[in-house]
C-alpha cells in the first residue's frame, strides 16, 4: 500500500472514531479503487476552451463513450469519445498524469451528512475536433499540421475554429480578422496596396455612417411617436397611449351628445355629419350597429371625439397666434385639452407685444400625424382601411402609406374593389420600425 492509501485509510479511521463523539460531525466513507462493486470517476481537463455543458451534459445531443484496452499489461489505457453534431471530444488516459494525487469527494443525498470519497480512475487530456463544411473532414484544434497552409486562406482554420469555439473575445478577435483580410493574390503593386486600403477605410466609415444613422432614424421615432415597447410581443401593448393623453382626461370627455346621435339608427350622426372629419364619421357609423345592440362603447365614442380634434389641429397653420380659450372655441373639447395640444405639438414663443405665438416645426407635426395614426389603430385594433383617414388629413395615399410602413404595417385589398389596392393597413407585434440606411428620412 502506498504513503497516499495509508493516508487516507489513517483519515478515514480518525473521521469514524469522531463521529462516535456526536450526530454533529459529518462521517466520510472513502472507497477504494480495488472496490469490485465501485465505478471510479474521471477526470477531464479541456486545455483549449470549455465547452457549453448544457450541451455536453445532454444525452441526446452529445454521446460520450469511455474504453479500455484489452491487454491487461496495459489496464491503465483507456480512451473517452464525446460525439455531437458539430464536434468530436476524444482523448487517452496519461499515465504521466499521476490520478493518484486526486480524490473526489461527493455529498451522499441518500444519507445526510456523509460524504463518500472515491479515487480517480483516469485524467483525460480532451482534444475537440469540428467538421470542415466544404470537405467535410474533422479538424483538431490542437495538432496544428491539421491547419490548411495554403497561402490564399493561411489561418483560415484556425479563425473559423476560434469563431466557433473561442471565449467572448476570441470570437470578435477572429470575426475581426476575417472582415479585415487582404489576399496576397490581390497586392501586385503599391497602387494596389493604396487602391486596397481606401476601400477598406470607406468601407469602416459606410459601416459607422450606416449606425450613426440608425441610432439618429430611432431617436427621431422616440421624438414623433407615443412610447414603444420593440420587445412585445401582444400588438395591445405595442405603445403607450397614456402618453398621449391620459386616460383620466379621456374619462373626463363628455360624450352624451354623441351617443345620442349613434342611437335610432344613427339619425342624429347624419344630421350632424359635418361636427366630423371623414374618418371619424366612418369609423361612428360602424358603431350604430353594436350601439343597437345595447353595447357599452363609451371609451370608443370619447377615444373617437379626442381624435377628431386631433384632427382639426393637425389642419391649423404652422404659426398660431389665438389664445388657447378663443382657440378651443373652434373644437369639440374646452380650453383645457387645446392646451394640451399646443403643449404636445407646438412651440411657444413670445412676440414683441408680450403676446404668446404658438409654432409648428417638421418634428412636432409628424407627432401629431402619427399619434394620430396610433390612436387611429387603438380604434379598430389595428387594421382598418386607412384611405378615409388620409382624406382627413389631406395626405395622398402613397405618402400615407409611406408613414405606416416607418412602423412596420403591412397591406392588403380591401374586398371593395373601388377603395383601391393595399388600402387595409394592419400593426402586428412586434415592432418593427424602418431603422434602414437612407439618405434622407422618408417621414420628413
Amino acid at each position: 500500500m502506498s504513503s497516499i492509501e495509508k493516508e487516507k485509510e489513517k483519515n478515514k479511521s480518525k473521521e469514524k472514531n469522531q463521529k462516535s463523539k456526536g450526530n454533529s460531525e459529518i462521517e466520510i466513507n472513502y472507497h477504494h479503487k480495488d472496490s469490485t462493486d465501485i465505478l471510479n470517476p474521471c477526470l477531464a481537463v479541456f486545455p483549449l476552451n470549455y465547452p457549453n455543458i448544457s450541451i455536453i451534459n445532454n444525452k441526446t445531443e452529445t454521446e460520450w463513450k469511455l474504453g479500455q484496452n484489452r491487454d491487461r499489461k496495459l489496464n491503465t489505457d483507456k480512451s473517452i469519445l464525446g460525439i455531437n453534431s458539430r464536434i468530436i471530444y476524444e482523448s487517452r488516459n496519461k499515465p504521466t498524469m499521476n490520478r493518484n494525487q486526486y480524490i473526489l469527494g461527493v455529498i451522499n443525498k441518500k444519507r445526510n451528512r456523509e460524504i463518500d470519497l472515491y479515487d480517480i480512475d483516469a485524467i483525460f487530456n480532451i482534444n475537440q475536433k469540428i467538421r470542415k463544411v466544404e470537405n467535410n473532414k474533422y479538424v483538431s484544434l490542437l495538432q496544428k499540421e491539421n491547419i490548411d497552409e495554403d497561402q490564399d486562406n493561411k489561418g483560415a482554420d484556425k479563425n473559423e475554429m476560434m469563431a466557433q469555439l473561442g471565449t467572448a473575445k476570441a470570437k470578435r478577435q477572429a470575426i475581426s480578422i476575417k472582415e479585415n483580410i487582404v489576399k496576397e493574390s490581390n497586392i501586385s503593386s503599391i497602387n494596389v496596396i493604396k487602391e486596397v486600403l481606401k476601400q477598406k477605410v470607406e468601407e469602416e466609415e459606410t459601416k459607422n455612417k450606416s449606425e450613426e444613422q440608425i441610432q439618429s432614424q430611432l431617436s427621431l421615432f422616440k421624438e414623433i411617436l407615443p412610447k414603444f415597447d420593440l420587445t412585445t410581443k401582444d400588438v395591445g401593448n405595442i405603445f403607450e397611449f397614456n402618453s398621449i393623453i391620459e386616460n383620466e382626461k379621456i374619462k373626463e370627455i363628455d360624450h352624451k351628445e354623441v351617443l345620442k346621435m349613434l342611437k335610432k339608427n344613427g339619425e342624429g350622426l347624419e344630421n350632424n355629419k359635418n361636427i366630423f372629419c371623414e374618418f371619424i364619421y366612418e369609423f361612428l357609423k360602424s358603431l350604430v350597429p353594436k350601439i343597437n345592440e345595447g353595447k357599452n362603447l363609451s371609451n370608443k365614442i370619447k377615444y373617437s371625439i379626442f381624435v377628431n380634434d386631433l384632427v382639426k389641429f393637425y389642419l391649423l397653420p404652422k404659426l398660431i397666434k389665438e389664445n388657447p380659450d378663443k382657440l378651443a372655441q373652434r373644437f369639440t373639447l374646452g380650453e383645457e385639452y387645446i392646451k394640451i395640444m399646443l403643449k404636445n405639438y407646438t412651440k411657444i414663443s413670445i412676440d414683441g407685444a408680450g403676446r404668446s405665438i404658438y409654432s409648428k416645426n417638421q418634428n412636432l407635426i409628424l407627432r401629431n400625424i402619427y399619434h394620430i395614426i396610433c390612436l387611429a389603430l387603438l380604434l379598430n385594433w389595428f387594421e382598418f382601411d386607412y384611405t378615409s383617414l388620409a382624406n382627413s388629413l389631406r395626405i395622398n395615399i402613397k405618402k400615407m402609406m409611406i408613414y405606416f410602413k416607418e412602423i412596420g404595417c403591412t397591406f392588403k385589398n380591401n374586398p371593395d374593389k373601388t377603395k383601391g389596392k393595399n388600402t387595409i393597413v394592419k400593426l402586428t407585434a412586434p415592432l418593427k420600425l424602418n431603422l434602414k440606411q437612407k439618405n434622407e428620412p422618408k417621414i420628413k
